[in-house]
């Protein structure tokens, strides 16, 4: 899922008729995570961000997040929510070195 954030910390996506429009249309807190992985650096990390959700309706609002964020996947993605984080957790992930070889 593409996503931008603002200067607030609010989070933007965007997204066609379906389960994410729904329960951002009915449930008045929602869960975004997003998960990241850097395999040169042999790390990963996770966050999530729990909060306010709301179905944009203001068409101003709409066109600029439209234009700041271009969705990857085939549809429209005509609909913009904005999710008010007010809690945010996360955590990085390191692979483990594998042990060094000795010499005797």
């Amino acid at each position: 899922m593409n996503y931008v954030v603002d200067d607030t910390g609010d989070i933007f996506f965007r997204t066609d008729p379906g389960t994410k429009l729904d329960g951002a249309a009915r449930a008045e807190t929602i869960a975004f995570e997003i998960d990241g992985l850097d395999e040169e650096r042999q790390q990963g990390w996770s966050v999530l961000a729990v909060g306010d959700a709301r179905w944009i309706a203001d068409v101003e609002q709409i066109r600029t997040i439209q234009n700041t964020l271009q969705p990857w996947a085939a549809g429209a993605k005509a609909n913009v929510v904005r999710l008010h984080p007010t809690k945010l957790t996360g955590r990085r992930i390191y692979r483990p070195m594998p042990p060094r070889a000795t010499h005797a």
